[in-house]
C-alpha cells in the first residue's frame, strides 16, 4: 500500500482462492480510491518515534525520512539521529516489481544487509512497525477485498472494508481498514494475527493528517501492539512537499557511504 511517509498493510488465512471468491465491487472500489490518492514525486520529513514498553518504559528515535515517486513505487530513505546509540542507522527501500528491495545500514558492522523473506516479520528499530509495514504496497498486493459496512470513526464517515495480502511473508492473516468517504484516505487499520485470523494482532490509527499540494500524510500516529501490550507512537515535523530530493540518496551506494 502506498504508505504515505510511513506504514501500511493487510491480510487472512483461508486459502487465497476462497478469498477471491469473497471478493465484492464496493470494497474493490473503496480500496482502489485510497490506492490512487496521488503520492508526492518526492518529500522530507523528521520524525519522533516514541516506544513504550509493557512496564511503561519509553524510548525516543529521532529520523529523517525522504521519499522519492518512481515508475515502479515510491523510493524510501530514512536515517537516524538520535539517540547515540542508534546514531547514523540507515535504511533504504526501493520500490521493484515483484518484491520492494530493503536494505538496513548498522554503523558498529560497517555494511548493510539486506531484508527479505521471513525477516520481512522483525522489527523496525524495536518499534511496533514490522519491515514489512515499510514496503510501498500496492492495490494488487492484496485481494479478497470485502466491504464490511460503513461506520463512524473520530469525526469521519468511513467504509470498512476488509482485505488479504498476497505475500507469503506477510505477518498478518487480514487487516481491516477504515477509509474516510470524504477525502479517501485510511485513519484506522486492524491487522490480525499471522496464524489466528481472530485473533487482533496490531491497530494502526492515523490521529492527525496534514495535506500539501493536494498531498495527503500523516502527522502523527499510533501503533498499538495487543499481542506484546506495547506501542509506538510517531510524529512528523518540518514536513516538505516536492521540493526536489536528489536520486543518488536512493542507492545502496548512498546507503553505505
Amino acid at each position: 500500500m502506498r504508505a504515505k511517509f510511513s506504514v501500511v498493510i493487510l491480510v487472512v488465512y483461508f486459502s487465497l482462492q476462497v478469498w477471491i471468491l469473497f471478493a465484492d465491487p464496493k470494497g474493490e472500489s473503496v480500496m482502489r480510491a485510497a490506492f490512487d490518492l496521488p503520492d508526492p514525486q518526492d518529500s522530507r520529513a523528521v520524525g519522533m518515534m516514541v516506544i513504550e514498553d509493557t512496564a511503561g518504559n519509553r524510548r525516543t528515535r529521532r529520523i529523517v525520512q525522504y521519499t522519492q515517486d518512481t515508475p515502479d513505487g515510491q523510493d524510501s530513505y530514512i536515517e537516524v539521529q538520535e539517540p547515540a546509540d542508534v546514531a547514523g542507522m540507515r535504511f533504504l527501500t526501493l520500490a521493484e516489481p515483484g518484491e520492494d528491495v530493503q536494505r538496513m545500514y548498522l554503523p558498529a558492522l560497517d555494511s548493510a544487509r539486506r531484508i527479505s523473506g521471513s525477516a520481512k516479520k522483525g522489527r523496525f528499530l524495536g518499534s511496533d512497525l514490522f519491515f514489512y509495514d515499510m514496503e510501498d504496497h500496492k492495490f494488487e498486493d492484496f485481494s479478497g477485498y470485502r466491504y464490511l459496512r460503513s461506520e463512524l470513526f473520530r469525526g469521519h464517515e468511513c467504509d470498512v472494508v476488509e482485505a488479504v495480502p498476497t505475500d507469503d511473508n506477510a505477518p498478518y492473516s487480514r487487516m481491516i481498514q477504515w477509509v474516510s468517504r470524504r477525502d479517501h484516505y485510511i485513519y484506522k487499520m486492524e491487522c490480525y494475527a499471522e496464524n489466528d485470523s481472530n485473533r487482533l494482532f496490531k491497530t494502526i490509527i492515523s490521529i492527525e493528517v496534514g495535506e500539501q499540494k493536494g498531498i495527503l500524510y500523516p502527522v502523527r500516529q499510533l501503533i498499538e501492539n495487543h499481542r506484546d501490550n506495547h506501542k509506538t507512537a510517531l510524529m512528523y515535523q518540518e514536513i516538505e512537499i516536492n521540493t526536489g530530493v536528489s536520486d543518488d540518496m536512493f542507492s545502496v551506494r548512498y546507503l553505505e557511504r
